[in-house]
């Protein structure tokens, strides 16, 4: 089997990590490759060609308006977003602020917390690759209460 490279961009530990964790060994237990670190600095060594191509998953399709991203896409790389903060405004913000027919042509999926934003979204880019699949910071406490974490941290 080919391996799979997903890197897991991380804005705000505080807010993300938990979430990006549990989709990470998840993933793992599919046989899949993980990197998860600091957004800026995975871009980084991705867009100088120290890591192979693979899937980016982040929190939001802006990135699709920056100018080195035709260059990750000619590298190879696909993208794919769950914009956390999409629940949190109306479509007319959403739509002009943080998504574009950019991201429309170029995400490849873009999972969305629920049929509304869902909804807002194909009302401006009927083509964008929308997935709707919750958001996992709201199903945690609920999904992931099995899990026996460490009490004592690790240094």
């Amino acid at each position: 089997m080919k391996n799979r490279y997903i890197y897991i961009l991380v804005e705000v530990a505080r807010r993300e990590l938990d979430s990006r964790l549990a989709l990470a060994l998840q993933l793992v237990e599919e046989g899949c490759t993980i990197f998860i670190g600091e957004k800026n600095q995975l871009l980084w060594n991705m867009f100088c060609g120290f890591y192979p191509p693979g899937v980016i998953f982040d929190k939001c399709a802006q990135l699709a308006e920056n100018k080195y991203f035709k260059r990750l896409l000619k590298q190879g790389f696909r993208y794919t977003v769950l914009d956390e903060e999409g629940t949190l405004t109306n479509r007319e913000y959403f739509n002009f602020q943080r998504f574009s027919k950019r991201a429309e042509r170029d995400v490849m999926a873009n999972f969305v917390s629920g049929s509304e934003l869902n909804r807002y979204i194909l009302i401006d880019y009927p083509k964008s690759n929308n997935i709707v699949s919750g958001n996992p910071r709201y199903s945690m406490p609920v999904s992931y209460t099995h899990l026996t974490l460490p009490t004592t941290p690790y240094v």
